[in-house]
């Protein structure tokens, strides 16, 4: 039975807050997708995201159990509907209110979305086969806390289950409040996982400004490493 954590710990109250004042500097979603730069983006990550499943050898979602930690409003697990994941599979956690009420209103009635920090998931050990964390961990300055969601991460995730990460390998300009999770950290964070991680993103900063006239070069400029910002990829579960 899954438990939703206590969401007045001022531990959560700190982390909501902190979460709300980098969203704040940020449009509305329904906003973004009228912006060629943030629809540039979505396109790549969904080519990298597959890409990287099939790496793993996902042909499909179908018959997997999946946990989107940070799930926003919940674009991805839409999207994991159209991947083959059956709705009922599909579970997602955020620690934001209004991001939550977003997610139930515009998912499937069988998708599950629970309201809750991360560093205290309410589901059994060894549950799900496919754990999504996308810009979570670099939202975490400190490094007690990050290893608490990471074990968190790893303990739901069944022995030889997949982690599609992305998040970003630097700390990005004007968010002082993130972090950067360069690889050894990842590395860290998940120790004895297989991890299989490449580079990726242009500047989004440049991209979002370029993709409304040369949509061509934000998609060579990608291709750029010294350019790229994000990690993306799969951690692999021992065992299994």
């Amino acid at each position: 039975m899954s438990v939703v954590p206590d969401t007045n710990s001022n531990s959560d109250r700190s982390l909501a807050a902190r979460f709300a004042e980098v969203n704040l500097r940020r449009p509305g979603q329904e906003r973004l997708w009228f912006d060629p730069g943030y629809v540039f983006r979505i396109h790549s990550q969904e080519r990298m995201f597959l890409a990287a499943l099939r790496n793993r050898g996902f042909n499909d979602l179908h018959g997997k159990k999946i946990l989107d930690v940070g799930c926003g409003f919940g674009y991805w697990m839409r999207r994991y509907r159209e991947w083959g994941a059956e709705p009922e599979d599909i579970h997602g956690v955020e620690l934001l209110d209004d991001r939550v009420a977003g997610a139930r209103q515009q998912s499937h009635p069988r998708t599950h979305v629970t309201c809750g920090n991360a560093a205290n998931l309410g589901f059994r050990g060894d549950r799900f086969d496919l754990v999504v964390m996308f810009l979570v961990l670099s939202m975490i300055p400190e490094r007690a806390m990050r290893t608490r969601i990471a074990d968190e991460a790893a303990r739901v995730l069944k022995p030889g289950g997949v982690l599609l990460w992305y998040d970003f390998r630097y700390r990005p300009l004007g968010e002082p409040e993130m972090i950067g999770m360069p690889r050894g950290e990842i590395a860290r964070c998940f120790p004895g996982f297989d991890l299989r991680l490449k580079s990726a993103s242009a500047l989004p900063p440049l991209t979002r400004r370029l993709a409304p006239y040369a949509w061509s070069l934000c998609i060579w400029l990608d291709n750029l490493k010294v350019l790229n910002t994000h990690y993306v990829g799969t951690l692999q579960k021992p065992g299994g």
